[in-house]
């Protein structure tokens, strides 16, 4: 299996992980520079068999039976795959091309490149790209990815809500958007290709978004689009060592910290920093002198012990007058003298 996906972990990682044998999979920077196509579903009042596009194992399908569509054309070319509505004629349905990910990894990262020619943002925003997909053709799914609002700006969609963004994304240009998900949270981060870089902190946090099953690039046909993508990237991750997980860090509400991966049966330790994310070298009971993802001075939230399967939580409440405040956490393994990831947060209100 190139991904373990039953590894119970809470990770948000927007610190120092550690990730060992991560293995990633290029699904389209090479099969891409093959000529295909054009592919159409063509008009349809039912899910029709998807069609092979004879890359690799991408497929195209026509994704809505509740009315008559013509969902407009796939092709490669130029290293490039290309969705478009030709002659404008589209009215309705979902052009979708995707490729299934045969072993449903649960800590994973996606990351692609899409660049918008056309596109109708008045009427119903494209392009939406889904890590899962609610339709006849994958039961028991809820739609789950990223999604282009009628602002233009960029979406993360979670199981239960949609998490807006700031992050527009301007036609006739190319943007990379990655998106992180784990078992207890997902991240989205958003920059221009070639011109910008990644950004350390998510332009958006969310639930988990589960089970990569299939990178999904989606189109809601109404007329006059044209959208590309240029690179696809997969990344499954196997997480050792000590995670940490953070829920609900609201003013004037009781927070949860979640300390998993770490030894069984053994004291853990949480802490705190409101004065950044360091590295700052601290003395921590038995383990003596270690190095930590907190700025000085450093608060101690707690200890607690884990439980058979290595697991301990905390809960602390959040006070007054706090909304907007930055803060970076952080806990320790004081068996393995070993710290988690390092999570910087932004209290909400």
């Amino acid at each position: 299996m190139p991904c373990i996906n039953s590894l119970l972990v809470l990770v948000v990682a927007t610190g120092a992980t550690q990730i060992v044998n991560a293995q990633s999979t290029l699904l389209l920077q090479e099969e891409f520079n093959k000529v295909a196509g054009p592919f159409s579903p063509g008009s349809s009042t039912v899910y029709d068999p998807a069609i092979t596009t004879g890359v690799g194992q991408w497929m195209v399908a026509n994704n809505r039976p509740d009315f008559n569509s013509i969902p407009g054309q796939v092709e490669f070319a130029n290293g490039q795959a290309r969705l478009w509505d030709h002659a404008n004629s589209a009215v309705g349905g979902y052009l979708n091309l995707y490729h299934e990910i045969p072993y449903w990894p649960t800590n994973w990262t996606l990351t692609v490149e899409v660049y918008i020619d056309q596109a109708n943002f008045n009427s119903r925003p494209v392009p939406e790209i889904f890590t899962q997909a609610q339709s006849e053709r994958f039961p028991g799914e809820t739609s789950r990815g990223i999604q282009v609002n009628s602002n233009q700006m960029l979406v993360l969609r979670d199981p239960v809500s949609m998490v807006d963004t700031n992050y527009q994304m301007h036609m006739h240009r190319w943007h990379s958007i990655e998106v992180f998900s784990t078992p207890s949270g997902s991240e989205l981060r958003a920059w221009q290709s070639g011109t910008g870089s990644r950004p350390s902190l998510p332009l958006a946090t969310g639930i988990s978004l589960e089970e990569l099953r299939h990178v999904f690039f989606a189109c809601p046909n109404y007329q006059n689009f044209d959208w590309s993508v240029g690179m696809v990237k997969v990344e499954c991750h196997d997480v050792v060592g000590p995670v940490l997980g953070i829920d609900n860090f609201i003013e004037n509400q009781i927070a949860t910290l979640t300390l998993s991966n770490a030894s069984a049966l053994e004291s853990v330790g949480f802490a705190y920093s409101l004065a950044g994310p360091g590295p700052s070298t601290v003395k921590a009971g038995p383990c003596g002198l270690i190095n930590v993802n907190l700025g000085a001075p450093i608060q101690i939230l707690a200890t607690a012990q884990t439980n058979s399967a290595g697991v301990a939580s905390i809960t602390t409440g959040i006070p007054n007058g706090s909304f907007a405040m930055p803060v970076w956490v952080q806990a320790l393994d004081l068996k393995t003298c070993q710290p988690s990831n390092g999570i910087a947060t932004t209290i909400g209100g």
